[in-house]
């Protein structure tokens, strides 16, 4: 199933006053959602993770080194923040394995805050 993603990445930027403020870039990108095989979740369980969703972008190119995943699980009101643990390119696709970081939250974004 191809759905709508947020990749996000934490960045600095100068304002109007020359001073660095912490900020996210989103871009929104299609994907397909898939499950995790056993073998994977086993292996980042013994070093301490829990991967739950994977997502297979169609072209490698639209994946810019993003750290975070945004996504709305089908038939679910809730947004879910997953961190990319692993990528795996397979010819022009572009495999993202996530999982829950709660430890490690994005900074928030100036303009959601001002709002």
């Amino acid at each position: 199933m191809y759905v709508a993603i947020n990749l996000l990445k934490n960045t600095q930027i100068v304002d109007q006053y020359g001073d660095l403020k912490d900020v996210i870039v989103r871009r929104q990108v299609f994907a397909e959602e898939l499950s995790v095989g056993m073998t994977e979740v086993y292996q980042a369980m013994a070093v301490g993770f829990k991967p739950e969703v994977k997502f297979r972008l169609e072209n490698w190119m639209d994946y810019q080194g993003e750290e975070f995943v945004e996504f709305k699980p089908f038939a679910r009101n809730d947004t879910r923040l997953l961190r990319v643990l692993r990528t795996y390119r397979d010819g022009e696709r572009l495999e993202l394995v996530c999982y829950e970081d709660i430890n490690q939250p994005i900074a928030p974004d100036p303009e959601e805050a001002e709002g």
